[in-house]
C-alpha cells in the first residue's frame, strides 16, 4: 500500500545520495586556518611581494622630487663691478654655488677675478 504524503510532511529518504557540483568543505567549518592559505600565497605577505612596480614607482618619484631640491642648491648673484685702464663698469648676474651672503661673494669675487674684474658691490642673491 501507499501512503500519500501531504503538503508539510517529509517523505521518504530517497535512495540516490544528493551531491551538488564543486562543494568544498562545510560552510560550518571553524578550524583556523592561516592567512597565506586564504590568499593562495605560500609567502609572507605576498600581495606586497609581486607589486614590485609600487617600490620602483615610489624611488622614482621620491628621486624627482629630490632633483629641483639640487638644483636650488645654486644662486644666481647680481652684481656691480669695474675695469681699470680703461675704466669699464658692468653689471650683471653670477652663478654661485652658495647662497649664504658671506660665501656668495666671495666666490662672485673669485670668479670676476679670473675675468679680470673687480666686485663693487653685491646687488641682490636669488636662489
Amino acid at each position: 500500500m501507499r501512503t500519500r504524503w501531504t503538503r508539510g510532511e517529509v517523505g521518504p529518504p530517497s535512495p540516490r545520495v544528493s551531491k551538488s557540483g564543486n562543494n568544498g568543505p562545510l560552510l560550518s567549518d571553524n578550524i583556523a586556518r592561516r592567512p597565506a592559505w586564504l590568499l593562495n600565497d605560500g609567502r609572507r605577505l605576498g600581495t606586497v611581494g609581486t607589486m614590485k612596480h609600487t617600490v620602483y614607482i615610489l624611488i622614482a618619484a621620491l628621486g624627482l622630487m629630490a632633483a629641483p631640491l639640487a638644483a636650488q642648491a645654486a644662486c644666481l648673484v647680481e652684481y656691480k663691478a669695474k675695469q681699470d685702464d680703461p675704466l669699464r663698469l658692468s653689471v650683471g648676474t653670477i652663478e654661485v654655488a652658495s647662497c649664504e651672503p658671506a660665501q656668495a661673494e666671495a666666490e662672485a669675487r673669485a670668479a670676476l677675478a679670473q675675468q679680470g674684474w673687480t666686485l663693487l658691490k653685491i646687488l641682490s642673491i636669488k636662489g
